[in-house]
């Protein structure tokens, strides 16, 4: 799970980084979305995933160009089924 997380951070991270224009104080955000909800299962002891961001923005402050700047998003599962992120997209 922390894998999956970690490489989900540095996934949202490179798109953030390719699609950012130069802006004097760039800022990082998560955009937060409905978490979707499972098609009924035939068991009732299936559950449901349940993303959480607890942050949704990170502002990096003024920045040189050319220089790596790193931040995780930290997403946990409150839900009580696995919860698998599949797609990334920039904000």
């Amino acid at each position: 799970m922390h894998k999956k997380l970690t490489l989900f951070s540095t996934v949202l991270l490179a798109l953030w980084l390719a699609s950012c224009s130069h802006s004097p104080t760039p800022t990082a955000k998560v955009a937060q979305q409905p978490t979707p909800q499972a098609a009924p299962q035939a068991s009732s002891t299936q559950g449901t995933p349940a993303a959480v961001v607890t942050e949704t923005e990170f502002d990096f402050g003024v920045v040189s160009e050319g220089n790596d700047y790193v931040h995780d998003f930290k997403i946990a599962n409150k839900g009580d089924a696995v919860l698998e992120i599949i797609k990334v997209l920039p904000a």
